[in-house]
């Protein structure tokens, strides 16, 4: 009966080839690095989100306008959140809540006194990304993600309403 078994051996290695081809392993990915700017200006901190056609996500880090993410390949809508950093008083905790007020309000008369307007606007309202770009549906970004590294930069114009970059 040695002849009977090659075909079965042989089918054995056939369909075990079928496998290995029928695409069991991970969906290809791409890494995606580049630069985050609203109105020409780098997004100090925030973060950048893609999700996929069928509904995959992947979400990084924005810090100092760069950003590297790892994502799916294919077609992704991209939204955008974040803005500066908020400006610390430096002020201590000792003294409990009407100490700093008192000192919150000093360092800001101190600012105004001496012309320092954008600081002073800093510690009132920070910057922030106009809510449209946070979502996939309002932001306009999309991307297709090739297999492999690539770079995407990402230059978000002004919102003629939120011009100010204030937080709605």
């Amino acid at each position: 009966m040695p002849w009977r078994s090659f075909p079965s051996l042989h089918a054995r290695a056939w369909l075990v080839g079928l496998f290995l081809l029928s695409g069991c392993g991970p969906p290809p990915s791409g890494e995606i690095s580049g630069t985050v700017h609203y109105a020409g200006k780098p997004i100090a901190q925030g973060t950048l989100t893609l999700i996929s056609d069928d509904g995959k996500m992947a979400t990084c880090p924005i810090r100092d306008g760069n950003y590297t993410v790892v994502a799916s390949a294919g077609h992704v809508m991209i939204a955008i959140d974040g803005g500066d950093v908020p400006k610390s008083l430096g002020i201590s905790p000792i003294g409990g809540p009407e100490k700093w007020k008192e000192r919150e309000a000093e360092i800001k008369k101190k600012l105004a006194a001496e012309g320092k307007l954008e600081e002073l606007k800093q510690l009132e309202a920070p910057f922030r990304v106009p809510a449209k770009y946070g979502s996939v549906e309002t932001s306009g970004q999309s991307l297709v993600v090739k297999p492999g590294k690539q770079t995407h930069n990402i230059d978000l114009p002004a919102v003629p309403d939120e011009a100010d970059g204030k937080k709605e």
